[in-house]
């Protein structure tokens, strides 16, 4: 109703695919599944969505980032680099 439309689910990344992190010899591909991708063509934003079946939810920022250490999943950061 808010005008977000599915953009695409179920998107495999494969280690081909080409998207590395890192540089020189430092380089890992980057490989994997995003459950959905929704767009909002009014906003031109994109959302990706990722779910999980814990019995207890986690908030994002908790299970993937510590402020005296920073990140200790780079799950997030991977998508928005994606």
């Amino acid at each position: 109703q808010s005008g977000w439309k599915v953009l695409a689910t179920e998107i495999e990344i494969k280690e081909t695919a080409g998207f590395e992190i890192g540089s020189g010899e430092y380089r890992l591909p980057i490989m994997g599944r995003i459950d959905r991708v929704d767009y909002h063509p009014d906003l031109r934003c994109l959302a990706i969505w990722d779910y999980k079946t814990a019995d207890t939810p986690v908030h994002p920022l908790k299970a993937h980032f510590q402020p005296e250490s920073g990140w200790k999943n780079l799950q997030l950061p991977i998508y928005r680099f994606l």
